[in-house]
């Protein structure tokens, strides 16, 4: 496509420039499409002879390139550059984009460098300043676009402080007819970056007080004047309200009453200035539902700043306003109970429940009195439906009955209340205790749920929690616990159940009911297990009487054993039942036969006992198996079993 439109410019500027003919005397053939050339003839191509271009009737080797035609010396005569075109290598479909005419070129400047303008734009090969062009050496970029001469945009930045050297109404825009009389420099006022003169702002600095007029009256110096719904001011000057924005704008003035205090507030108060200022809206007028009264605005409001917060004297209000509240407390006259469709449904006197105590200033801190309300039908007035009374919150436990005083005792406050769970006898307990009521009253911090440590059970809270004033004391079922799982709660951390205290001997199994069997009620009574503990040694509990339970030590009276190596209780002691059943392992033992053996000794057991030195010629010094007679040492019996 860019190549047909190429072909077609070229085509056109040829046939401009070509030798004029006569619509008679061109020939046309046809039968012949020129596109199919490749050239397609468009603009002024189209009347010009074939023999303009296919010189001496050929055709191959016809420029198809504007400059092919369109340069000095070429074989197709075509008009080209005049002498005072601008200076260019670049092709002429660059700046010339029709085949038309010449004229409407448009010279791309990509690539000029910045400040190069003077190059061309002199008056000689493009268009120059005007004759009225401010006088200035800067380059045409500096304040022109490429595209166009105007809007220009001068680049004061670097001027000096002379404006009226162009600003005098023949070079540039000067001060019109209306302006206010002043010799100071124009960027005293006109500081908007230069580029418009709207937006001056004139400096007051130096106007005497209580002079506005001089300037601000109508028709003078094009200064802003009163507009048409000013309040009613004839000696007041601007500046008694109109103060406090540096005199850049009448807009946001405070009104001084002060300046007005002989005047009546109905003067400006009267509904024909309330487009004055932006002030509370202007000056207000009293509203359709105003109390009806002929007063003056300062009999009740009592500030000049606000409408709000008048007082009216109901304690001086003849007649007395006591039972006839309705009487202005109407809804339209003064705020009354249809303006909320939520007051409960009363046809009482306001006073009834708005008392005196407040000085009828405020409606607020009303009691109603529940007196003789039917217990159990709250609802009527605490569920929403017509009651501008306080309603269930949001984190309120799920209820449905109108019985609020079921808990909530007290009529003055729903604070404190007492849960009431025979009210809510049907409702399953996860209902509210599953931790999103947990800010529901006060009582045990609201509706609790199960803590993070809670025993892991899908059973519902009262299957354990038989008391409704307090989880505590709860007392878990074990129907139906795995046997020897006891440690999956009962372990350190885990579930809140109670844990091994730091006495119990040592076990690290998680079988609990080895020896806890008394119903799972208290860990109290267990019996010891001794198969459960068999990767201990006895010494491990039969040595330290600080365990619980108080694992029997040996007696005073024990014979004297010391448990070294594989030695252990159970060398002699073979019962886990009782320590009575036992056979003495000599095996080991550290001291002689007759620290045992010699009558007159009281050590636990039925050992056969003898005094040495009367027994077959033996020496009271001698010791059984040093006699030559027991064995090791001696010939007779088992050693250590037998004597003979």
């Amino acid at each position: 496509m860019h190549g047909l439109m190429l072909v077609g410019i070229i085509a056109f500027v040829m046939a401009v420039f070509a030798p004029s003919v006569s619509a008679q005397a061109v020939r046309h053939t046809s039968d012949f499409n020129h596109m199919k050339t490749g050239f397609p003839l468009t603009g002024v191509h189209i009347n010009v002879e074939c023999e303009t271009c296919h010189v001496g009737g050929l055709f191959k080797g016809t420029p198809t390139d504007c400059a092919g035609c369109h340069s000095p010396g070429r074989r197709v005569v075509a008009t080209f550059k005049p002498a005072n075109h601008m200076v260019t290598n670049a092709a002429c479909e660059t700046c010339h984009t029709n085949t038309v005419s010449f004229l409407g070129a448009r010279f791309n400047h990509v690539g000029v460098q910045p400040k190069a303008c003077m190059t061309c734009h002199a008056g000689l090969t493009g268009p120059g300043k005007p004759s009225g062009h401010i006088q200035t050496t800067l380059s045409c970029d500096s304040c022109h676009r490429t595209s166009t001469w105007l809007p220009a945009g001068y680049d004061h930045a670097g001027v000096l402080p002379a404006c009226i050297s162009c600003h005098n109404g023949s070079s540039a825009k000067g001060k019109p007819a209306n302006h206010l009389i002043t010799t100071a420099a124009c960027d005293s006022c006109h500081k908007s970056g230069f580029t418009t003169f709207l937006g001056a702002v004139y400096d007051h600095i130096g106007v005497a007080p209580g002079a506005c007029a001089t300037c601000h009256i109508s028709g003078t110096f094009g200064a802003k004047t009163k507009v048409a719904g000013h309040i009613p001011t004839s000696s007041i000057s601007c500046d008694s309200c109109h103060v406090g924005t540096g005199f850049v704008s009448f807009a946001g003035s405070t009104m001084n009453h002060a300046a007005v205090a002989g005047t009546s507030c109905s003067t400006c108060h009267s509904g024909s200035y309330t487009s004055q200022g932006s002030f509370l809206g202007g000056a207000k007028a009293k509203p359709a539902n105003h109390v009806v009264t002929s007063a003056e605005c300062n009999t009740c409001h009592l500030g000049f700043n606000t409408f709000l917060g008048g007082l009216f004297n109901h304690a001086t209000a003849t007649p007395p306003v006591a039972g006839i509240c309705e009487t202005c407390h109407n809804g339209v006259k003064a705020l009354g109970k249809t303006n909320t469709v939520t007051h409960n449904g009363t046809i009482a006197s306001c006073d009834t429940c708005h008392g005196t105590a407040n000085g009828y200033t405020s409606f607020a801190g009303a009691s109603f009195t529940h007196a003789g309300v039917v217990a159990g039908t709250c609802g009527t007035c605490h569920l929403g439906q017509s009651a501008g009374v306080k309603t269930k919150t949001q984190a309120h436990i799920p209820t449905t009955g109108n019985a609020c005083d079921a808990c909530h005792l007290n009529t003055t406050s729903f604070l404190s209340p007492t849960m009431n769970h025979t009210a809510v006898a049907s409702t399953s307990c996860a209902t509210c205790h599953n931790g999103s009521y947990a800010t529901e009253g006060t009582q045990l911090g609201g509706a609790l749920g199960k803590p993070g440590t809670h025993i892991a059970t899908t059973g519902a809270c009262n299957t354990c929690h038989h008391s409704f004033t307090t989880f505590l004391g709860a007392v878990y079922d074990h129907a139906g616990v795995t046997a020897t799982t006891c440690g999956t709660c009962h372990i350190p951390g885990t579930s809140g159940a109670k844990m091994k205290p730091a006495n119990h001997i040592p076990t690290t199994s998680n079988a609990c009911d080895a020896c806890h069997k008394a119903g799972y009620s208290s860990f109290v009574g267990a019996i010891i297990n001794h198969a459960a503990v068999t990767i201990y040694r006895c010494d491990n509990c039969h040595t330290n009487g600080s365990y619980l339970g108080s694992p029997k030590l040996k007696p005073s009276n024990h014979i004297p054993t010391t448990i070294t190596g594989s030695l252990d209780c159970n060398t002699c002691h073979s019962s886990t039942t009782a320590f009575t059943t036992e056979k003495m392992n000599h095996n080991g033992a550290t001291t002689g036969c007759k620290t045992c053996h010699n009558n007159g000794t009281s050590y636990l057991g039925n050992m056969f006992k003898m005094t040495l030195g009367n027994h077959e010629g033996s020496k009271a010094t001698d010791d059984c198996s040093q006699s030559g007679c027991h064995r090791p040492l001696g010939n007779q019996g088992t050693s250590w079993v037998k004597w003979n």
